[in-house]
């Protein structure tokens, strides 16, 4: 099949993504994102996917003529691997193999919270499982951060149940961002900055408009005295600082 060499784009960003799942990460982006970006996206058919997936995804998109190529999800983005080491080796692979910068979004959060310099946080991991939820903080631990506090919706009391957790398959109601940054913070105590994993979106009751943490940050963070990094964010940071805008 014959490639086309010429690139409608500046940049050219490449999103690979979870299954069963219509991912807003590449739309969000180009709302946010400064200077002429393009966007194009690959879903992996794997609950927890391995190295060699992404590998096969990145070449894909790389053959597409994208600049670079962005991983997306907290928990998903950790290709099963349990350390900041063994996700930066197979991060460096990947690479190596598909010629262009790769970009895993729970390493994004780790320089996010590097570059604030931040010791001690709290984790918001919204609609994790209680076993997401002690293998990100495992990972926060083994990275060097002190976890003061963990919890998810179900552990804030906004969910009832974790049934009823995946019945809203990463969607719910505006206000329960404000209730949850709150009950964080109340909860944390003296921490450098509030971690929100997960990628959940929040529907306005009114207007109907689904927004996510990306786009909830700078309101939110007006509610608590330190910084909040949610995965969206410091993805689409990373994606800006690494290529810099570009005019058309």
């Amino acid at each position: 099949m014959k490639r086309f060499s010429t690139k409608p784009f500046g940049w050219q960003v490449g999103f690979v993504g979870p299954p069963c799942y219509f991912d807003a990460s590449p739309t969000d982006f180009l709302r946010a994102a400064p200077g002429n970006f393009g966007v194009h996206g690959r879903a992996v058919r794997a609950d927890v996917p391995t190295e060699t997936a992404i590998l096969d995804a990145a070449l894909e998109l790389a053959s597409c003529g994208a600049d670079l190529i962005a991983v997306v999800g907290s928990n998903w983005s950790k290709l099963g691997l349990e350390s900041e080491r063994t996700m930066r080796a197979a991060r460096s692979r990947i690479e190596d193999t598909c010629g262009k910068k790769v970009l895993l979004a729970l390493l994004s959060i780790i320089e996010s919270l590097r570059n604030i310099g931040a010791k001690r946080i709290a984790l918001n991991t919204s609609y994790s499982t209680p076993d997401w939820q002690k293998r990100l903080a495992d990972f926060f631990a083994v990275s060097g951060f002190s976890v003061a506090y963990a919890g998810s919706f179900v552990d804030q009391g906004l969910i009832s149940n974790y049934q009823n957790l995946e019945e809203h398959v990463g969607f719910f109601p505006r206000a329960m961002a404000e209730d949850s940054i709150d009950q964080v913070w109340a909860k944390a105590g003296d921490v450098d900055a509030i971690v929100v994993t997960g990628i959940p979106s929040f529907t306005d009751p009114q207007s109907g408009q689904t927004k996510r943490m990306a786009h909830l940050t700078e309101t939110l963070g007006r509610r608590v005295p330190v910084p909040i990094i949610c995965t969206d964010t410091a993805l689409y940071q990373g994606i800006v600082e690494v290529l810099g805008p570009r005019g058309a």
